[in-house]
């Protein structure tokens, strides 16, 4: 079997290219929330994908989640990107600017490069900016 090659999330085409390919359809209509891993270099790690019960109802809830993963690559000048999926259009929800806003509050507290927020549901994708919340 060939390896696969390592992804380089260059810029924001390049994240939205490697989300697009990563996350299937099916997830884009689950409220779920997938963290990728990257390097110091952006190269992508791991896609941790998090699917519970129930939501986080709060920022404090969702900072919770976001620090979890924040701590573990804290050390290694690694940076991560928040993939955030549900059912509906792509216009930013409630739901996005609480995981927006906590993803920015855990990863400033860890020291963790945050290459963005975004947004995938089974009608389009968008990164979520400061202007959404």
């Amino acid at each position: 079997m060939n390896p696969q090659p390592s992804v380089h999330l260059a810029g924001p085409d390049a994240i939205r290219d490697h989300l697009t390919a990563a996350i299937s359809p099916l997830e884009r209509a689950m409220r779920t929330v997938r963290f990728v891993l990257c390097d110091a270099t952006n190269r992508v790690m791991l896609h941790c994908p998090v699917h519970g019960e129930g939501p986080p109802r709060t920022e404090e809830q969702c900072a919770h989640v976001v620090s979890l993963f924040a701590s573990t690559v804290a050390h290694a000048d690694a940076a991560l990107v928040v993939a955030v999926t549900r059912p509906g259009p792509d216009t930013v929800t409630e739901w996005e600017r609480l995981w927006f806003r906590a993803a920015h509050t855990a990863c400033a507290e860890h020291g963790v490069r945050l290459l963005g927020v975004h947004l995938l549901t089974p009608t389009g994708q968008r990164e979520v900016h400061h202007d959404d919340v």
